[in-house]
């Protein structure tokens, strides 16, 4: 006897696999390396409640694989059971990697992306909750780049190939942001978008991908507000232009 729809949708969801979203930090307020978790979640669904979230870094270790200001993977960061370390509210570990999350090496030198650094030197990560194994392993990020110009986001993140133009002010408190066609002029595409000022307040482009490996983008983006600071996770419906935001957590 096959299950009710309801209990079939239920089961699948129970059994979905779940990933933590966080920034890896290291600043000059910060001892170590620091993972502060943002969200957990999949498959179009997550959430940033704060205790909800810490559960699987106070349990387990956790594997993530941070990625850089360009996009690129720049190391790994295992963090160690319920250690806690300068900022409470983050996690220390293990990091290792060639570079930091805004380091560069051009003609042999190194440096360091300046806005990055303002921002507070922080990369996305991303762990699977649901590895066991007993050193768990780092997951496949695939990533998408993204465009701010004349106080729009435009990007293609609905993958139809089209791109499409949002305001970067609907990003400060609308849940619902209606993205509209974009034929305007070539604009150069990156990971990151630090700083964009929009009025008292500035935004953050943290990053786009396909962080839960459902064939969908997820983007994140944070707003710099005095001493406050909110970060949010947005993804297209099927077949809408819209960008619904999914969670966001305020520090």
């Amino acid at each position: 006897m096959l299950p009710a729809p309801d209990a079939a949708v239920s089961d699948a969801a129970a059994a979905a696999p779940r990933y933590l979203i966080g920034e890896n930090c290291l600043n000059k307020q910060l001892t170590q390396t620091h993972l502060f978790p943002r969200f957990l979640g999949g498959r179009g669904s997550w959430h940033g409640d704060a205790e909800e979230v810490r559960v699987p870094l106070r349990e387990a270790p956790q594997h993530f694989n941070v990625v850089g200001f360009d996009g690129t993977v720049r190391g790994e960061m295992i963090t160690t059971a319920n250690a806690v370390g300068s900022d409470p509210r983050g996690f220390i570990g293990t990091y290792t990697g060639s570079l930091g999350v805004c380091g560069f090496i051009q003609d042999g030198v190194r440096g360091a992306m300046y806005d990055c650094v303002i921002a507070g030197a922080c990369g996305l990560a991303v762990a699977d909750v649901d590895d066991t194994h007993p050193r768990p392993r780092p997951i496949d990020i695939t990533v998408a780049t993204t465009c701010v110009a004349n106080d729009m986001l435009i990007a293609d993140l609905d993958r139809d190939g089209k791109l499409a133009a949002f305001p970067l002010a609907a990003f400060r408190d609308e849940t619902e942001i209606e993205g509209v066609p974009y034929s305007g002029p070539d604009c150069p595409p990156r990971y990151t978008w630090y700083g964009t000022q929009l009025g008292p307040d500035f935004i953050d482009v943290l990053g786009a991908g396909d962080f839960d490996h459902d064939g969908s983008l997820e983007l994140v983006i944070a707003i710099r507000s005095g001493a406050s600071r909110s970060v949010a996770i947005y993804a297209p419906p099927k077949g809408s232009k819209r960008l619904d935001r999914l969670a966001v957590v305020t520090q």
